[in-house]
């Protein structure tokens, strides 16, 4: 079973793809193009479409991104956490 997208979750995916990437964002580079990723709970947690942020490719999958880090790692590098960049996201278009 698939987990589709709602039409408003489109729409807020596609308003969250438009901010660019948090984390570049975060470093002072706005409007970096991105990947849309989902913040899943636990380790094997579903996709949820409203909890999302954008990642450019290299911190999406690239050798410093979410994918490729442990959670952990990943908010040491960057010192926060993608769900706190979820919800930065989330605040930022609200």
């Amino acid at each position: 079973m698939t987990n589709v997208a709602t039409a408003a979750q489109k729409l807020y995916m596609a308003r969250v793809a438009a901010e660019g990437c948090a984390v570049c964002r975060r470093m002072g580079h706005p409007d970096v193009p991105c990947l849309i990723h989902h913040v899943r709970e636990g380790r094997l947690g579903k996709r949820n479409h409203d909890n999302v942020l954008g990642l450019c490719w290299e911190h999406h999958v690239g050798k410093t991104g979410v994918h490729s880090l442990s959670r952990e790692d990943f908010e040491q590098r960057y010192g926060i956490s993608e769900q706190d960049l979820a919800e930065q996201t989330r605040l930022s278009l609200y």
